[in-house]
């Protein structure tokens, strides 16, 4: 692999495999272009030298792969720049095949001898009409500057934008020009139209198949950011074109309405190709099949800004996505997708049954939850986050325990705290008075999340695709539920698990354990959501999501850029009627519940997003969020939820806000009144900055307590904080007013969500792999200083 390792760094080659670096190449600084071919490297060098009206200078030089040595250098040429911003150096449009290397600059294309760098051929670039818009497009781009060269099999093709509009979300016009390689002849030119936003246009070729946009016709209506639209896109007859490589004719055309009549733009990266499929990226990753013709939405999953996907190896490679459109449906992370094979053989035989299984079906569940207990993840089946008990702001470090491992959040129930090892597929038991262990059980997968304690019951899902209830007690199996409809298993973080995994905190509500298996509605048949009794796990209840059409793959067209059917799995919550994931109600008894908090994000997503929520009734916030009875308590760290907005850590940006769930009587919408972009939503009854990076929080009777790493920069480790080197802080609220209580340092900070209230003592799990115990009682710290 050939890279530059900074903005101006030299070209290094990195085994592909270890990422070790092989080679740095001498003299091919500031490279930012780079070509491999017949054992060289063909790089556009950044020159300091300007041309007239400020266009970059750009040298060219070849690299031999295995010497280093370089074998000449040329220039310089004057570089193309769609903009002066975004692209301040320029390109070249390098290509290279058979001995030749082919530059595209502001003015000309010239091939030069690949051996030699000798110029063997220069023809003028062909003039744009006087009927192209020349002005700046979308994002300061001048649009006509964006072309795109290709050489293939003794032809260089150039495609060069012809806009109509100063900026448009609809097919831009340009003319296909194909050369002679050998000696720069005009061979044939035919019109296309460019899919894209704010990226050069799609030239393709497949065998000897060249393919392209064809320009729609269209009446033109305006859009966002200024720009235009088709006026009615369902009237546009959009399509591609096949042409011949060597004579351009047209040899046929396919639709591709189903993809481009859904409003919005297009992503910000290029379209792709493979033997079989175009692959555009108007919404997500959107296929064309070459042969029928038929199109595939597949809005669900989606790549980041510039970087785009990449089909490779017979698998879709998709990048993490900073995006909000679809977000609550969206696959997230960087995911490989395959072809779907073949299916394998069902799960016959789905519980197991554990040497304890008798002795809690004939009735022995002598520990029950008490009132000022934490049972099950977020305190409650709402997953409010909040106790009615009370826990006193004087307190201290009574004991910690040392996991071995990173920990969940907890539960505290039966005199025990149940924490799971998430990596090492490990539950704990620890005693709640002195957090010695009691018994420890190790799964199949990862164990995201604690367990629900249902009488003496522990009950917890695993990426294994397995639910798991073990006797709270002793930790012995009372049986084993597998969800997962096949036995399979994928590489995920490092780890294998089922393709269909199971969040570990399951939901107890109305005497059903519920739990869902898998990741998305769309992949691998979909989310399967179990309810089954749980004591006997005697099936109850059982739905498949699956949205595509089950016939034949498609999913339903989808219009609107925002909002789409679909799911990913989460811990499942209650209303008090109804059981929800995430945004989706998957049981419902017809009657009307109360208020359903939900996060867009999913409850264990810990990466700030500005553009995913917490949210119930009115409330919504970027953070963190508990509940009381008509308000909420929630942690935001944005001004808007607009890409442009800004984090500056160390400046008190986080913010603990007070929140009214219900619209305030009389009719007044209570929305921030300031600001087209600020954040929507009921406006805070009271808010209070914190110097504190919120990774948890809870409420107590009254009391707030939230706690983190400090928001501070440490010039010398400006990581530290966020990566736990500074230890943590814990301060309390009053929960009326926002008026601050008291505040301690932790000695490190909080995972996710990784505090809880009961017996009057604060639990917390921190990023150091402890378990801390809070406590008003006066006991010594037990071992803090030797660990």
């Amino acid at each position: 692999m050939y890279v530059t390792l900074g903005a101006a760094a030299p070209v290094t080659a990195l085994d592909a495999a270890t990422g070790e670096a092989k080679r740095v190449y001498a003299g091919t600084d500031n490279a930012d272009e780079i070509l491999c071919t017949d054992g060289r490297l063909i790089l556009s060098i950044n020159s300091s030298e300007k041309f007239s009206g400020s266009v970059p200078a750009k040298q060219v030089c070849a690299v031999d792969v295995e010497s280093g040595r370089v074998l000449w250098k040329k220039g310089p040429f004057p570089g193309i720049r769609a903009s002066k911003g975004q692209d301040p150096f320029g390109r070249l449009e390098l290509a290279a095949g058979d001995g030749k290397v082919f530059i595209l600059t502001t003015e000309a294309i010239e091939c030069l001898d690949a051996d030699s760098g000798k110029r063997l051929w220069r023809i003028n670039r062909p003039a744009l009409p006087a009927s192209a818009v020349r002005r700046i497009g979308f994002a300061g781009m001048y649009e006509y500057r964006l072309t795109v060269m290709v050489y293939h099999d003794g032809v260089v093709l150039l495609a060069q934008p012809e806009p109509n509009t100063h900026h448009t979300y609809h097919t831009m016009p340009g003319t296909l020009y194909a050369f002679a390689a050998r000696d720069g002849r005009q061979m044939w030119k035919h019109t296309y139209g460019g899919w894209g936003h704010c990226t050069p246009p799609d030239v393709f070729v497949v065998g000897d198949v060249v393919w392209t946009h064809v320009n729609a016709e269209a009446e033109f209506g305006s859009s966002w950011g200024g720009g235009f639209r088709a006026k009615d896109p369902s009237a546009v007859d959009y399509r591609i074109q096949a042409l011949d490589l060597r004579t351009g004719e047209l040899s046929k055309e396919l639709p591709t309405k189903e993809i481009f009549n859904v409003g919005h733009h297009h992503r910000c990266y290029r379209n792709k190709i493979t033997e079989r499929f175009l692959l555009s990226c108007r919404r997500g990753v959107e296929f064309v099949d070459l042969s029928t013709g038929d199109n595939y939405q597949n809005h669900w999953v989606r790549s980041g800004c510039l970087l785009g996907y990449l089909p490779c190896n017979g698998m879709l490679y998709v990048t993490p996505h900073p995006c909000g459109c679809y977000i609550t449906t969206k696959l997230t992370g960087f995911n490989a997708l395959a072809p779907a094979g073949k299916s394998r053989s069902e799960v016959k035989k789905r519980l197991e049954k554990g040497v304890a299984y008798n002795t809690i079906r004939n009735g022995d569940t002598k520990t029950r939850a008490a009132n000022n207990d934490w049972p099950t993840y977020r305190h409650d089946p709402r997953r409010s986050g909040a106790t009615d008990s009370t826990i006193p702001t004087n307190l201290k470090i009574a004991w910690q325990t040392d996991i071995g491992a990173k920990p969940s959040s907890l539960v505290i129930a039966g005199g025990k705290v149940l924490v799971a090892g998430v990596d090492t597929h490990t539950v704990h038991a620890l005693g709640a008075d002195d957090g010695k262990d009691i018994w420890s059980y190790t799964a199949g997968a990862r164990v995201d999340s604690p367990p629900t304690l249902y009488k003496d019951l522990a009950i917890f899902g695993s990426a294994d695709g397995r639910v798991h209830c073990l006797r709270a007690a002793d930790g012995e199996l009372v049986w084993r539920f597998h969800a997962a409809p096949q036995h399979r298993l994928v590489t995920a973080f490092d780890q294998l698990e089922s393709p269909w995994p199971i969040p570990g905190s399951v939901l107890v509500y109305d005497g059903k354990c519920w739990f869902a298996a898998g990741r998305s509605s769309y992949l691998d048949g979909g989310i399967h959501v179990y309810a089954i009794d749980p004591t006997t796990a005697k099936v109850a209840h059982h739905k498949t999501i699956y949205s595509p059409d089950p016939e034949t793959g498609k999913m339903s067209p989808e219009t609107s850029g925002n909002t789409m059917s679909g799911l990913l799995n989460d811990i499942p919550a209650t209303d008090g009627v109804s059981v929800f994931i995430r945004q989706m109600q998957v049981s419902s008894s017809g009657d009307r519940g109360g208020k359903h908090l939900y996060t867009s994000g999913g409850y264990l997503d810990p990466s700030w997003f500005n553009r995913t929520l917490w949210k119930v009734g009115r409330a919504q916030t970027s953070g963190l969020m508990v509940l009381d009875k008509d308000v909420a308590y929630g942690i935001e760290l944005y001004a808007s939820r607009s890409r442009e907005t800004v984090f500056m850590p160390g400046a008190k940006a986080y913010r603990l806000m007070c929140i009214p769930i219900k619209a305030p009587s009389g009719g007044s919408s209570g929305r921030q009144a300031t600001g087209k972009r600020r954040q929507q939503g009921a406006k805070a009854l009271w808010q209070q900055r914190l110097g504190i990076r919120v990774t948890a929080m809870i409420r107590a009777g009254d009391t707030i307590f939230v706690a983190g790493s400090p928001d501070t920069v440490d010039p010398k480790d400006p990581h530290g904080a966020w990566e736990g080197r500074k230890g943590g802080i814990i301060a309390a609220f009053a929960a009326d007013d926002g008026k601050k209580l008291a505040e301690y340092k932790l000695p490190a900070p909080p995972v996710w969500d990784g505090m809880a209230a009961a017996q009057n003592q604060l639990f917390i799990s921190t990023s150091s792999g402890h378990v801390i115990c809070m406590s008003k009682r006066p006991e010594v710290l037990r071992g803090l200083s030797a660990k």
